[in-house]
């Protein structure tokens, strides 16, 4: 296989070329994440400083998307009853500090989520 050697000028030439709907594409990646729970917040922050899209695309992604974020953060609580015996309070707080839900969202989750808390 032959490797050519592109100036960073000519390699956004060509991208620019591909005519690649970015704001789709930024759509399709979104919803690549949320085959696995994410608040709204954290999808945002991978989306722009992970997988580089702007701030318009990242955008367009979000008001296009059909995510729940109440339950999103129902199926993160639950994920972490899975792999740890952890108190209502330690999963509110990770909701919030680790996963970036808001607290309405957290709320949701910890009067929803399907954990017995009483073991």
């Amino acid at each position: 296989m032959r490797r050519y050697k592109l100036s960073e000028d000519d390699a956004q030439y060509v991208v620019d070329k591909l005519d690649i709907d970015w704001k789709e594409q930024a759509l399709l990646e979104a919803k690549g994440y949320l085959r696995s729970p994410f608040s709204k917040e954290k999808l945002v922050w991978q989306l722009i400083n992970m997988e580089k899209f702007t701030q318009e695309e990242v955008d367009y992604a979000m008001e296009n998307i059909s995510s729940d974020w109440k339950e999103e953060a129902v199926k993160k609580a639950e994920d972490y009853s899975k792999v740890a015996k952890l108190t209502k309070e330690r999963v509110f707080e990770l909701l919030i500090n680790v996963d970036k839900f808001t607290q309405e969202e957290a709320e949701y989750a910890i009067e929803h989520a399907k954990i017995d808390w009483t073991n």
